[in-house]
C-alpha cells in the first residue's frame, strides 16, 4: 500500500485500470465456463439430423442418423447418438439418464387423454408425475427415476400394464421381459401397422386414428326447385338426392359390423 501511495497519480490509474481489465477476463472466464458448449459429434453420430425420432414418429426426420454400432439418443439430446452397448439408458445430457431415456414422446400416467408430453423410461424405472422438477413444462422436462423417493416424485412404473394410455390403438401390451421380480410390457403394433408401439402406421403410413371417436359429418344442399301454389307431395327428392342418400346409408352400414359401432342418417 506505502508503494501504491508514492507512485504518482497518471500512474496510480494506470495500475488501477490494469487491475480492473485482470478482474473483467476473469470474470468473463467465470461466465463461459457456465455457459456449455453444443456437444461434438462423436464417432456413432453420422448427422445430426436427417432420421425418424424413435420417441415420436410424428415429428418428422428431425433426429441424428447413425453410425454402424450407434444407437439415437432420446430428447433432448436426440440430435446425437450412443453406443448401441448402452441403449439400455440414456445417453448423456438426459436428465437421470440411469433412468430416463427420452423426456417427450411418451403418454403422461395422469393423463386420460393420449399425449406424447411425458418420458419414455429405462426397463423397470418409474415414470414421475407432475411437479415443479418433474412436469412436462419443468426446466428439465419429465423424466424417471428408481421409484424409491417418494419425496422427490411420485410415480408408477413406466410400461403400458401401468400406463392404460400408452399403447397405440392398433397396438398391444406385451409382456417383454423381467426385472428383477417386475414382469416389463411394452406396447407393440399389430399385424399391418409399423411403429413404436405408441404411434403405429397402416401400410400406406397413416396414423391411427381412434375408433371410438365421434365424427360429425355436416351436408348442406341448396335447392331452386319450387312449385306454385303449394300441393302435398309435390316436394319430392330428385333422383340426385335418392342416390346420395342410398350411398350414404351403404357407407353407414358397411363401416358399423359390430355392436359396438352405430351410424345414424337424418
Amino acid at each position: 500500500s506505502g508503494l501504491f501511495v508514492g507512485l504518482g497519480y497518471k500512474m496510480r490509474l494506470l495500475v488501477l485500470g490494469l487491475v480492473c481489465l485482470v478482474l473483467v477476463c476473469i470474470s468473463d472466464l467465470a461466465e463461459a465456463k457456465k455457459k456449455p458448449k453444443p456437444p461434438t459429434l462423436n464417432k456413432y453420430t453420422k448427422s445430426r439430423k436427417g432420421c425418424p425420432c424413435w420417441w415420436d414418429l410424428t415429428i418428422g426426420k428431425r433426429c441424428a442418423c447413425c453410425r454402424p454400432g450407434g444407437t439415437q439418443c432420446g430428447y433432448p439430446m436426440h440430435n446425437m447418438c450412443q453406443s448401441r452397448k448402452t441403449k439400455k439408458m440414456g445417453c448423456v445430457g438426459v436428465p437421470m439418464r440411469k433412468f430416463t431415456l427420452s423426456t417427450k414422446g411418451y403418454p403422461c400416467y395422469w393423463e386420460n387423454e393420449k399425449s406424447t408430453n411425458c418420458a419414455w423410461c429405462a426397463a423397470g424405472a418409474y415414470q414421475c408425475g407432475p411437479g415443479k422438477k418433474t412436469s412436462p413444462d419443468s426446466p428439465s422436462g419429465n423424466h424417471c427415476s428408481n421409484g424409491k423417493n417418494k419425496a422427490y416424485c411420485d410415480a408408477v412404473i413406466g410400461d403400458c400394464r401401468h400406463i392404460p394410455t400408452a399403447c397405440d390403438w392398433n397396438a398391444s401390451c406385451k409382456q417383454w421381459k423381467k426385472f428383477g421380480r417386475l414382469m416389463i410390457h411394452r406396447c407393440v403394433c399389430n399385424k399391418g401397422y409399423t411403429g413404436n408401439g405408441v404411434q403405429c402406421f397402416d401400410k400406406n403410413g397413416n396414423l391411427s386414428v381412434n375408433p371410438n371417436e365421434n365424427v360429425e359429418v355436416e351436408i348442406k344442399l341448396k335447392s331452386d326447385f319450387y312449385v306454385h301454389p303449394h300441393v302435398d307431395g309435390q316436394f319430392n327428392d330428385s333422383v340426385a338426392i335418392n342416390n346420395l342418400k342410398s350411398a350414404m346409408e351403404d357407407v353407414a352400414s358397411s363401416v358399423c359390423k359390430t355392436k359396438d359401432c352405430e351410424a345414424n342418417l337424418n
